[in-house]
């Protein structure tokens, strides 16, 4: 049961984590793909990294980051 403990708390702090000081959107979870000229938006579930998508608009990028928050991490606290 300690484990069960331990994996919520991980997560929970990854959550709330600091921006990165290299950080150019403001947002944790979405950055610039300079080899792309988009903005990518990606979530860590469960120790994994999911790329949710690429999008030419900051706005989308930061919405889509917002539903995958919603999606996976809200779900896994059920």
């Amino acid at each position: 049961e300690q484990r069960n403990l331990r994996e919520m708390y991980d997560r929970e702090s990854l959550r709330h984590a600091k921006l990165r000081p290299d950080n150019k959107s403001g947002v944790k979870g979405v950055s610039w793909d300079k080899h792309n000229n988009k903005w990518r938006a990606f979530i860590g579930v469960n120790g994994k990294q999911i790329r949710i998508g690429a999008y030419h608009n900051l706005a989308d990028a930061i919405a889509a980051r917002k539903n995958a928050e919603e999606e996976y991490w809200h779900k896994q606290s059920e």
